[in-house]
């Protein structure tokens, strides 16, 4: 193991205006603790979210 640290190591949180592969989103379940007693109000506004970006890039949900 290493004990050196992530940006010793090259690694960088880049800015959301850079270059990139793809969007990643994580659907929220209506069990999960992301939107209590939201979950049927914020799927509408998550499809359009993904409607929206898929017109311009590559979205990977994870669920």
């Amino acid at each position: 193991m290493t004990s050196q640290t992530p940006g010793a190591l090259g690694y960088r949180m880049p800015a959301e205006w850079e270059p990139h592969a793809a969007t990643w989103l994580s659907w929220p379940r209506r069990e999960g603790i992301s939107f209590p007693e939201s979950f049927d109000r914020v799927l509408p506004a998550l499809r359009a979210m993904v409607e929206a970006l898929i017109q311009s890039e590559q979205v990977c949900i994870n669920v």
